[in-house]
């Protein structure tokens, strides 16, 4: 008798779980959010940048918002924007060449030059209500820099 009423207690908790997930408002308006996002400046009337990996970036077919450290925050009407611009930037990984010369020599900080790492960066052109343009630029984390950039061209309706 008690295993039975387990049962019906852990099956009524995950469809509770789940009735809840399809009907919470980020589920209703299909918006993300990712935590590895920073904010390297651009947005009107926003001062500093948010050069942490721990800020929220959530991206809803109306609205892009941006809750990052140190107070940066603010919203784009996604109909504002007019562009994005993907560019990955890749350099020599100066500490794997280093490592790779203590430990193997010429041949060994040969190996360690040859490991490269790739920085991510989104570029948001959009208009601001007095019809001047602006621009945003984010850096992504290689884990989800391509769900950002799909979810960017969903949202906009925009290609590169």
């Amino acid at each position: 008798m008690t295993t039975r009423r387990r049962v019906v207690v852990t099956v009524a908790v995950i469809v509770s779980i789940v009735h809840g997930a399809r009907t919470s408002p980020a589920a209703q308006d299909g918006s993300k959010t990712w935590s590895n996002v920073m904010y390297l400046g651009g947005a009107a009337g926003v001062r500093g940048k948010s050069l942490d990996w721990n800020n929220r970036l959530t991206i809803s077919k109306d609205t892009i918002s941006f809750s990052g450290k140190n107070g940066v925050r603010f919203d784009i009407p996604t109909s504002a924007v007019q562009e994005l611009e993907y560019a990955g930037h890749r350099h020599a990984n100066d500490e794997a060449a280093s490592t790779g010369l203590l430990l193997g020599g010429l041949v060994g900080l040969l190996a360690g030059s040859a490991a490269r790492s790739t920085d991510h960066y989104l570029m948001v052109g959009y208009s601001l209500p007095d019809g001047l343009k602006s621009a945003i630029l984010f850096r992504l984390h290689k884990e989800n820099q391509r769900d950002i950039i799909d979810a960017m061209r969903a949202a906009t309706g925009l290609r590169n």
